[in-house]
């Protein structure tokens, strides 16, 4: 369980979108967003997670 407080919270997405080429699918591809009232980010590739995994920065977005 991620914590979760008045100013923070942690939200599991999966992907349903369809991918432009075989080689940049990320179709049910999941991932933790964390939220903050400043923005938000892609805390992990992967659910329940906040680690700090991800990699693709050019995807982030927010803070």
């Amino acid at each position: 369980m991620l914590p979760r407080t008045s100013d923070l919270i942690f939200v599991n997405v999966k992907t349903q979108e369809v991918p432009v080429s075989p080689c940049c699918s990320s179709l049910g591809q999941p991932y933790t967003l964390e939220l903050t009232l400043k923005g938000w980010r892609i805390a992990s590739s992967h659910t329940d997670c906040m680690n700090g995994d991800y990699t693709k920065v050019r995807l982030q977005f927010g803070m």
